[in-house]
């Protein structure tokens, strides 16, 4: 368990991205009301929060908001987590047919492709304020993700021949991307509130990373000292979102994040470049829909 105790210490390296220089990061959970409702969160958050989620929230209720908030969550893909518990305490002193039948299954497990560890979290002070069908908000907030993948496959076998120690070795990648940023919201609210514009400018200092730990049968696997030294460069990036909402009980919403593609200095060299994502969400609220028959 030490490998995931040391990936949930690395709190500011926290969501998977590819091997590439050029991706689209995961969206990052913001604020507690968010967590179980998916892409419908584009849809409903009408606060603060909405200068993360979807700036045309801003405009859809009167109000003046001001939140601090933070959190984060741990993903285990094809389950990584305990194949790594095994090969931290795989015996490689057995040098039994049977033992290496074991080892070559926890290889198979971590090779397996699709198979990562990541952690994505924020943390940050969000403000929304109102003039009349105007609305306007602002964020100072710190979203960072990362996360590890195999880039060298495990290999399991005996280098001295039958009847010696059992050796199970490979290499783990290590990226991450922190970004702070200062985001300035506004959006507009139509026909009493029915359909809402917004958009979102952001000044992003990115710090990234790459690194490598190795992984070995009967050795603890290190995350937080081997991401590397962070590359620091400094961008901008542009969020537009729009909410329509034809009942009182349904409400449709859609954002386009990152859409100017924010270009970041790589670590290692080189340029690492954000895809523009689309979220769309539609949220239903039973309790305020009624049915009338005749």
């Amino acid at each position: 368990m030490a490998y995931f105790r040391s990936l949930c210490v690395a709190a500011i390296l926290i969501s998977f991205l590819v091997p590439a220089l050029s991706m689209a990061v995961e969206f990052v959970t913001v604020g507690p009301r968010a967590i179980g409702m998916g892409g419908a969160g584009v849809a409903v958050t009408t606060d603060a929060l909405a200068t993360y989620w979807n700036p045309a929230g801003l405009a859809m209720t009167q109000t003046v908001d001001i939140r601090i908030q933070g959190g984060g969550q741990a993903i285990d893909r094809l389950g990584l987590r305990d194949a790594i518990h095994d090969l931290e305490n795989f015996n490689t002193s057995d040098t039994s047919a049977a033992n290496l039948a074991k080892a070559q299954d926890i290889a198979n497990r971590i090779n397996r492709p699709g198979a990562t560890a990541s952690v994505n979290g924020s943390a940050g002070l969000y403000v929304k304020g109102h003039l009349g069908e105007h609305a306007f908000g602002f964020n100072v907030s710190d979203v960072p993700t990362g996360g590890g993948f195999v880039s060298s496959p495990l290999q399991a076998s005996q280098p001295g021949g039958p009847n010696t120690p059992i050796s199970v070795t490979g290499q783990m990648a290590l990226r991450g991307l922190e970004a702070r940023q200062a985001a300035f919201s506004y959006a507009y609210a139509f026909a009493d509130k029915t359909f809402a514009i917004g958009i979102t400018g952001k000044i992003i200092q990115g710090a990234a990373y790459s690194g490598t730990t190795t992984l070995q049968g009967g050795n603890g696997v290190g995350i937080t000292d081997h991401f590397g030294k962070p590359t620091i460069s400094t961008t901008f990036g542009i969020d537009l979102g729009a909410i329509y909402r034809p009942s009182s009980w349904l409400r449709f919403g859609v954002v386009a994040k990152d859409i100017n593609k924010p270009t970041f200095d790589a670590a290692g060299g080189g340029e690492l470049k954000l895809e523009p994502q689309v979220r769309v969400g539609v949220a239903v609220n039973p309790l305020l829909f009624s049915y009338v028959n005749g």
